[in-house]
């Protein structure tokens, strides 16, 4: 597996999303991504798995593509095939892109199985201090 980047913002957000219980998080990347004005800077390249695209919108779609909005110095990793029982390799790969862009934060977005259809629930881990994870929690609540 080899991350390859064409450029290097600074100091950034890493939103990544792998595709897991119900597609969620690959498809609220997908939405972000058509929804923000972001370039492609990189790829991750992975001999595990077959090759493979997709066509989005008449766009070729890789397996794991890195993307960048300048406006909100974010970075988003898309993924629709991230291969199997490769989750330990991609998380050494989110953290040595997050080394090299020097990251501020990373956020990662999954879907998790509910035994109450219907009842919406967030679940959040940071290590950030109190005050900032009441603050969030408090505005994940609003949307």
């Amino acid at each position: 597996m080899k991350l390859v980047l064409n450029k290097r913002p600074k100091g950034v957000t890493i939103v990544e999303g792998f595709p897991g219980f119900g597609l969620v998080g690959t498809i609220a990347l997908e939405y972000l991504l058509e929804h923000l004005d972001t370039v492609k800077i990189g790829s991750v390249e992975m001999d595990e798995i077959p090759a493979m695209v997709a066509i989005h919108n008449s766009k070729v779609i890789e397996p794991i593509s890195i993307h960048y909005n300048k406006k909100n110095n974010l970075v988003f990793v898309h993924a629709i095939n991230a291969g199997r029982d490769l989750g330990w390799a991609l998380a050494d790969v989110v953290l040595e892109l997050a080394s090299k862009l020097e990251a501020k934060q990373i956020i990662s977005l999954e879907g998790v199985g509910s035994s109450q259809p219907g009842k919406s629930r967030v679940f959040y881990y940071t290590q950030g201090n109190e005050k900032w994870r009441l603050n969030r929690l408090h505005r994940l609540k609003k949307v």
